[in-house]
C-alpha cells in the first residue's frame, strides 16, 4: 500500500498557495516550489511536486471545460430537442459535467418524456426524445 501523499497533510492555506504558485508558473519551476515548501516546513522533492502539478492541471482543465449547472441543463435540453441522443461520455466531452442522470431525472419530473436504453456491455445509459415532441409553453409566457 503506498504511503499517504504529503499534499493530503498540508494545511489548506499552504496547499492553496502552492496551487497558485504552480498555476502562476505555468506548471513549471518544480525546484522553486520544492524550495518554498521546504522553507514552509514541508519538504517535498521535485518529482512529487511534478506529479501533484499534473493532477492539478487535470482538475483545472475539468473546471474550465465544465459549464455552469444551469447552462448544463440548457445544453442537454437543446441536444434532446435537436434529436441527438445523449449519454455520459457525450456530456463530459461537451463540458456538460458529470451529472447527466440527475439532469434527465429533473427534466422527466418537469414532464419531458425522455426515453432511454442501456448498453449491456458497459451499462452506459443513452437518452433521447420521441421525434417531434416539443416542450409545452409555460402559461406565463403565452400571449393573450
Amino acid at each position: 500500500m503506498p504511503r499517504p501523499s504529503i499534499f493530503n497533510k498540508l494545511p489548506e492555506r499552504i496547499r492553496s498557495e502552492l496551487d497558485a504558485r504552480i498555476i502562476a508558473s505555468s506548471f513549471t519551476d518544480f525546484e522553486g516550489h520544492s524550495r518554498w515548501l521546504t522553507e514552509c516546513g514541508y519538504p517535498a522533492g521535485t518529482s512529487v511536486i511534478h506529479r501533484y502539478s499534473q493532477r492539478l492541471r487535470g482538475r483545472q482543465a475539468v473546471k474550465q471545460a465544465t459549464l455552469s449547472p444551469s447552462a448544463q441543463v440548457e445544453a442537454v435540453k437543446r441536444a434532446l430537442l435537436a434529436g441527438e441522443p445523449v449519454d455520459q461520455v457525450t456530456a463530459v466531452e461537451r463540458g456538460w459535467g458529470f451529472r447527466l442522470a440527475s439532469i434527465i431525472y429533473r427534466l422527466r419530473r418537469q414532464g419531458w418524456p425522455i426515453l432511454d436504453e442501456r448498453d449491456h456491455g458497459n451499462g452506459l445509459a443513452r437518452y433521447w426524445l420521441e421525434p417531434g415532441w416539443s416542450p409545452p409553453i409555460p402559461a406565463d409566457t403565452k400571449k393573450p
